[in-house]
């Protein structure tokens, strides 16, 4: 599954220019609070889309799929989980009842 998240997302960075501007993506575990998952981060400071390790091993393929999606709506420059973000993940493709969900695991 990691071949294909990591594909999927670079397809995508592809998609919006975003390797165009030295965006990366990386599978990698994401350090998280107690009782919280984070699935997906995006790092503006290194233009780097985080996707966890244990999101590629063990979820399904469509909330993979969507959480890359909820990143790379981020890296097009929509911090927070606002209105100007949920129209834009919506406009990507983020399915609405995963819009809440990406934190938890």
């Amino acid at each position: 599954m990691e071949d294909r998240a990591w594909n999927y997302a670079w397809r995508l960075l592809a998609k919006y220019g975003l390797d165009v501007a030295g965006w990366v993506v990386a599978i990698q575990p994401i350090p998280s609070e107690p009782g919280t998952k984070i699935l997906g981060q995006c790092e503006y400071d290194v233009q780097a889309i985080l996707l966890d390790e244990e999101l590629i091993e063990r979820a399904p393929w469509s909330l993979i799929r969507d959480v890359i999606r909820h990143e790379i709506a981020h890296a097009l420059g929509s911090p927070g989980h606002g209105p100007h973000w949920q129209r834009r993940a919506r406009k990507i493709g983020v399915r609405k009842e995963n819009i809440a969900r990406y934190r938890r695991f």
